[in-house]
């Protein structure tokens, strides 16, 4: 394994932070730490150039930005940030894009084509609910020329044929225009502006969540320092409470930041990472839920998770 560069996690965050993004591979027998440049499906336990490692994919926290200030807006921000989303609302009104009513967004206030050519990251939702026909046009105009994970456009069957007959105008091809969500949101026979935005934030999960098991906090990375410990679920069977790549970071007082599901199985680890944030070390253990071994944790949901706790150096 002579072409492995061991990084620590500083290394680590420093990519991160550069690419929004990181594949992380951890040797689960010493701990021991590189990131990957090929596409190898996460996170998981598997051998790798002879090492038994645990790959996962780190990345930056979920933005959405939404194209428009309206009220069903205003309902939506309420959602995302019950939800944790970072927020970007844009609007070319003051009066509607601002801090008063969206006291925890980012706000632009600009053209809203202008302003969505900015660079927002790679893991980043894109929502259109203008007030009209040309800026619901020019916002996916704009968004479909860059790169996203997911974008959905508000409005009546008129509205959104006006836009697509637009986009192939200018050269969009059925396949792009169709990567849009419109109608926007699932159909859950929503009707007012809070059941509209509920029923948009669940395509969103939706979207957000397809074929994964759980999701590592990439943001955690920004957080670390040298009294404090990383722990990570690394393995799950049954029906235990979070999946593999579920993250807590943990400080040498006590401190916990994230969660692998909560109850005593994380106390336990809390009480672990404490220890190792202190003093240093690495730890990997399976801990059994199953009912006739889960007394000693007080759990008792079935399967096991075995869980990794890494000294920050």
């Amino acid at each position: 394994c002579g072409n492995i560069k061991w990084q620590h996690f500083f290394d680590i965050r420093d990519e991160f932070n550069k690419n929004g993004e990181v594949l992380i591979a951890t040797d689960i027998e010493n701990g021991n730490k590189f990131t990957l440049n090929e596409d190898i499906n996460s996170p998981q336990i598997t051998d790798y150039k002879g090492k038994k490692c645990f790959i996962e994919k780190l990345m930056d926290k979920t933005k959405i930005v939404v194209a428009g200030a309206g009220h069903v807006s205003m309902d939506f921000a309420r959602v995302a940030e019950i939800l944790g989303f970072d927020l970007i609302i844009i609007d070319d009104r003051a009066e509607f894009a601002n801090s008063e009513r969206f006291p925890n967004a980012q706000i632009i206030c600009g053209n809203i084509g202008e302003s969505l050519k900015a660079d927002f990251g790679k893991n980043v939702y894109y929502v259109i609910m203008t007030r009209g026909h040309k800026d619901d046009y020019e916002a996916l105009k704009t968004i479909l020329g860059k790169e996203y994970k997911y974008v959905g456009m508000i409005g009546s069957r008129k509205k959104v044929a006006f836009v697509k007959d637009k986009l192939k105008n200018d050269g969009f091809t059925d396949e792009k225009i169709n990567t849009a969500h419109t109608p926007i949101g699932l159909d859950i026979g929503a009707i007012t502006p809070a059941e509209i935005a509920i029923s948009i934030m669940a395509e969103i999960i939706q979207v957000q969540n397809k074929g994964i098991k759980d999701r590592g906090d990439g943001d955690l990375l920004n957080k670390i320092n040298h009294n404090c410990a990383m722990v990570t679920v690394i393995e799950k069977a049954g029906s235990a409470p979070r999946g593999e790549g579920s993250k807590m970071l943990v400080f040498d007082n006590g401190k916990v930041l994230g969660t692998i599901g909560g109850g005593t199985l994380e106390y336990v680890a809390i009480n672990k990472a404490i220890e190792i944030a202190k003093n240093g070390g690495f730890f990997v253990k399976e801990y059994s839920l199953e009912n006739n071994k889960a007394s000693e944790l007080g759990m008792a949901c079935g399967g096991s998770v075995k869980v990794m706790i890494e000294g920050i150096e």
